[in-house]
């Protein structure tokens, strides 16, 4: 079967396409698990995989769809034989087998199966047990969206159990379950009994790392401005392709959020309303966690609920999800607190500068609103979103300095008390920690942030056996005269970033 419309080339994604390669090539059943929030590109993966992931080419950027030529002499890519399916949203089990049943019967060109009538997922089992006994080369099943083709309950999970167990394992089959409810893919599909231990390769899609996100905008656009754009968007596919570049940060911005009939203008209601049943619960809790990182006491106090109830399920649903992160603060020790904050950027942005005015936006006022309001809060934002995406990209950014490997803790600390926070620091086994600070402005970082910075260390509960490596993170770079210092150990700018 062959998957249309989608690009030749993905941005990113190699260690990904290796493990489904891998996969693929073995001489047995393989029973796979794709899941990751929406839009960061699950279905591109795995169509990309299956339409030419086979004969082991390497991803990379296109921004131009370009169908595979057919003459003669050009290159043809391995094209996997399978059937895709997706569920349907909030349907339940009777439409979801009525619409599996006629795309079953789009991509099987048999007499005899588009007389069937299939009125149970056995029947339809049934059959794919037939036709997979038949095929001579190993065959692709993709159930996309699967907690919706589930109805979210956990009987088909059941069923597929007693498939995979008894018939499919020992077939030349490669079944990818694939969905972007974290909370059913991880609680009912991966951790259920059923099916636990039967997974052969777990895939959790995450955003794109900066170097990679980089490539979805030409050289002549300043490493500033794109990092800028990964502070609104992080590292998601969906959201970058829908940058026009000739246009600049702010026009993007603008048009993207603030028109009338802005693309995202809806896109948080989107995702949002999907994932949760509850949606203001969570939503109370994204408000409350979007003005400072707060411990679950804090949480329950400021929502008036009790901690031991549903605020401790909610903060998993929404830490499932991506939306949030939960950090244990360094030097906390074991009976330290997590403390939990914002984690994806668009939802930060969004619930920021959109959320609130949305109303305003929906009537026509969104371009004024933004030129004359938004505009003067979007500088200072983007500094606190800079040390956010900094902090979510804690092993990155090791990476970048080389010590990745000797990363024993890492996270931020906050002493309300002695009025001292950073954002980042690592506790390394070499005996050193690392102190990160993080400076976004206009211009290049001079020597005052030195007597700041020496501050902030004089208050920091570091060890005296320990060394203490002092890092800045300044994406405008720094003045001649603070390099000359040679204060701190490592400098990342934004060029550091985004081509490492």
């Amino acid at each position: 079967m062959r998957i249309n419309n989608i690009k030749h080339k993905i941005t990113g994604r190699r260690r990904e396409l290796a493990n489904l390669r891998e996969k693929y090539n073995s001489r047995k059943g393989e029973l796979v698990v794709v899941y990751g929030r929406r839009r960061v590109g699950k279905s591109s993966l795995i169509q990309h995989f299956m339409n030419f992931g086979l004969d082991g080419g390497d991803a990379g950027v296109q921004r131009i769809d370009r169908p595979t030529s057919s003459k003669k002499g050009n290159h043809r890519p391995a094209l996997a034989p399978g059937l895709t399916f997706e569920g349907l949203e909030n349907q339940r089990t009777p439409a979801q087998i009525k619409h599996f049943s006629l795309r079953l019967k789009s991509q099987i060109k048999d007499p005899l199966l588009q007389r069937a009538k299939f009125t149970t997922w056995d029947q339809i089992f049934e059959f794919l047990t037939e036709y997979c006994s038949r095929q001579d080369r190993k065959i692709i099943i993709l159930f996309d969206e699967f907690q919706w083709m589930a109805a979210n309950q956990s009987k088909l999970v059941a069923l597929l159990k007693y498939y995979w167990d008894n018939h499919w394992k020992q077939l030349n089959l490669m079944l990818i379950l694939c969905g972007s409810i974290a909370s059913f893919m991880v609680r009912k599909v991966l951790r259920s009994k059923a099916l636990y231990g039967r997974f052969s390769l777990q895939i959790h899609l995450k955003k794109l790392a900066a170097r990679e996100a980089r490539e979805f905008f030409p050289p002549s656009k300043s490493d500033d401005e794109v990092l800028r754009y990964l502070l609104v968007f992080g590292g998601v596919p969906k959201y970058l392709e829908e940058v026009t570049t000739k246009l600049s940060f702010e026009q993007n911005i603008e048009r993207l959020f603030f028109e009338e009939n802005a693309l995202f203008l809806e896109e948080f209601d989107r995702i949002f309303n999907v994932h949760f049943r509850e949606p203001r619960n969570y939503l109370n809790i994204i408000k409350v966690l979007g003005s400072a990182p707060l411990k679950l006491e804090e949480v329950s106090q400021s929502l008036k609920m009790r901690s031991s109830g549903g605020v401790k399920d909610y903060l998993e649903n929404l830490q499932l999800a991506e939306f949030i992160r939960a950090d244990l603060p360094c030097f906390s020790g074991a009976k330290g607190s997590a403390v939990y904050r914002l984690s994806d950027e668009f939802v930060n942005f969004y619930t920021k500068f959109v959320l609130p005015n949305k109303r305003i936006i929906e009537a026509g006022g969104g371009s004024h609103l933004f030129e004359n309001k938004i505009l003067k809060q979007l500088v200072p934002w983007l500094g606190l979103a800079l040390e956010r995406y900094v902090a979510n990209n804690g092993i990155y950014i090791a990476e970048l300095m080389n010590f990745a490997d000797k990363v024993e803790s890492f996270g931020g600390y906050y002493n309300k008390k002695n009025h001292v926070q950073v954002d980042l620091i690592y506790v390394r086994s070499d005996k050193t920690v690392s102190v990160c600070e993080i400076k976004l402005t206009d211009k290049a970082t001079s020597t005052e942030v030195v007597p700041e910075f020496d501050a902030k260390l004089r208050k920091l509960p570091i060890k005296s056996r320990y060394s203490i490596h002092k890092v800045l993170i300044a994406p405008n770079g720094v003045s001649e005269a603070l390099r000359n210092l040679r204060y701190f150990d490592d400098i990342l700018t934004a060029k550091e970033l985004l081509y490492w």
